[in-house]
């Protein structure tokens, strides 16, 4: 039976840190992948009930201490703990941590997308895609009868990664508020008002479309 997997975080991250520096530096991509896996898990993005969330948020405390707060048996506890195990092993694959600790990079790097995809909710299409998008996409068909190549459809994806609501939610927030304000007021103006073209909005537009 596999170990726990939230012990397993922490006893994977205490053997990796307690490497020499040139260890740690020649494997550095698992520590970014176990670390990118634990904030998945305690982000709860995986949970598929409440009941499991406020298990994860317990999970640092004993089993008698976490039952007391959530009002409910220790043994109660204990099994949730178990079926949450099970479950993020059932995501990340039973070999995940030994792919960490002996530094298999397509086990690092499978870990780390699977975790930021969850952790950010690229797991449902429409959290990323705008509904405008979908909504032309599904009008041309359900779905397609082919299989394609990363090869063949590397402008396909470029545009999914530029219509991203996900990342332009990030951006967003790293931006000055006052100037996207400023931005918007004059993007809300008449283009073209008593015969006259307003030049302001004109030459924002021109550095949107890249002219």
């Amino acid at each position: 039976m596999s170990q726990n997997f939230f012990n397993q975080i922490a006893e994977t991250e205490s053997l990796i840190l307690s490497e020499t520096d040139e260890e740690r530096k020649q494997y550095g991509y698992r520590l970014t992948a176990l670390r990118e896996m634990k904030t998945a898990v305690m982000s709860c993005a995986w949970c598929d009930t409440e009941k499991t969330r406020q298990m994860v948020r317990y999970i640092n405390m004993r089993a008698v201490d976490a039952a007391k707060y959530q009002g409910i048996s220790p043994n109660t506890v204990r099994g949730a703990r178990s079926k949450a195990s099970k479950r993020l092993y059932d995501i990340f694959g039973d070999d995940v941590f030994e792919g960490i600790i002996s530094g298999s990079k397509r086990i690092c790097d499978r870990t780390i997308v699977l975790a930021r995809v969850l952790t950010k909710g690229y797991d449902r299409v429409e959290n990323f895609i705008p509904d405008t998008v979908i909504r032309s996409i599904e009008n041309k068909g359900c779905c397609s009868e082919n299989q394609y190549e990363f090869s063949e459809i590397k402008e396909e994806l470029e545009f999914f990664k530029s219509y991203n609501q996900i990342t332009m939610k990030e951006n967003f927030c790293r931006l000055d508020a006052d100037k996207l304000t400023y931005i918007f007021s004059v993007l809300k103006q008449n283009l073209i008002s008593d015969n006259a073209v307003n030049m302001d909005k004109l030459r924002l537009l021109g550095k949107i479309i890249g002219r």
